[in-house]
């Protein structure tokens, strides 16, 4: 049995077609998209095999829909393989992606909480937001400092390791942060095609109102460990967990050190260790791999899942 941790990747890693091979390959993935379309009340899954980039984008579709496919992925892997889950994580939505795979919470409570989130967030923009992404700055501190050096609100929304870092916060803020960027050792900067400034103080309400939503949610306790965003806690199911799901929506993604607790743990198990990416796109991979964990993997095809699945059959 091959133990691994578990990765769920965040909106952004949307695009029309993803995970057709799943559904067109694996029964358990095909009823998944029938689960989540009944649970939602409409044809999600038409809408990310044959919709437009623009209407997948939309926040309200893409977080259930990169749901769907992670979890879609996860159960054919269970189908194929013999793994044994130490721990997961989720990048901002794929944080319910790891919670659903624990058995914490069913699919499709989780659609009907993303379908929530994502109008909720909507909702809360009230002005023109912004985020960009900042590339090969080396310490937060330089962010942080840069932040303050702007005027208006610019917070750090993500910070994803492998001196990567997102920003978030009014249009015009952002924009200066980026106008000044080098200045703080960032390489490069890149104004993101978002819907909404996440992970900052502008969606505070979406916060709010998304707490009487998840505190009629009935969490479990996770089958294996789900660390949180907000606090690099270990979700304990309950209140707690719908407490850490609320404080995560306009707080941020701390994903660095998320993943620097998850390598260090790997190092230390003696067994081999695999960092699995379950979901559309290879955005964890590859920070992954530039933070040095040893075996990653992820598949977007049913090539790329053949192999994985010969990989770790291959221990047997």
């Amino acid at each position: 049995m091959l133990e691994c941790f578990l990765l769920f990747p965040g909106q952004g890693s949307q695009f029309v077609g993803m995970g057709k091979f799943l559904f067109d390959n694996f029964s358990v993935s095909k009823d998944v998209f029938a689960r989540v379309d009944e649970a939602l009340g409409r044809g999600l899954s038409a809408l990310i095999f044959n919709g437009t980039i623009e209407e997948l984008t939309l926040t309200v579709n893409a977080q259930p829909a990169i749901m769907a496919i992670s979890i879609a992925a996860y159960c054919a892997l269970l189908q194929e393989v013999d793994i044994r889950p130490q721990a997961s994580a989720g990048h901002s939505l794929g944080e319910y992606s790891a919670l659903v795979a624990s058995g914490a919470i069913s699919l499709e409570e989780a659609a009907v909480l993303l379908d929530k989130r994502g109008r909720a967030i909507q909702a809360a923009v009230t002005e023109n937001g912004a985020m960009a992404a900042l590339l090969g700055v080396s310490e937060v501190s330089h962010v942080e400092d840069l932040c303050k050096e702007v005027s208006g609100i610019c917070q750090i929304a993500n910070d994803n390791g492998a001196g990567q870092f997102v920003i978030s916060g009014t249009f015009s803020s952002i924009k200066e942060a980026i106008d000044i960027s080098k200045n703080y050792g960032v390489k490069k900067a890149i104004m993101l095609n978002v819907s909404a400034p996440f992970h900052c103080s502008m969606i505070e309400s979406a916060a709010d109102e998304m707490s009487y939503h998840l505190r009629k949610t009935n969490f479990l306790e996770p089958n294996f460990r789900v660390i949180s965003n907000y606090d690099l806690s270990s979700h304990p199911g309950g209140e707690l967990t719908a407490l850490l799901l609320q404080k995560q929506i306009p707080n941020r993604v701390r994903w660095r050190e998320t993943m620097e607790i998850l390598r260090s743990e790997s190092e230390k198990n003696l067994n081999r260790c695999m960092f699995l990416e379950l979901g559309p796109g290879n955005v964890l991979s590859n920070i992954a791999k530039r933070m040095g964990c040893s075996e990653v993997a992820n598949f977007s095809s049913m090539h790329e899942f053949s192999d994985i699945v010969k990989n770790i059959n291959s221990e047997k």
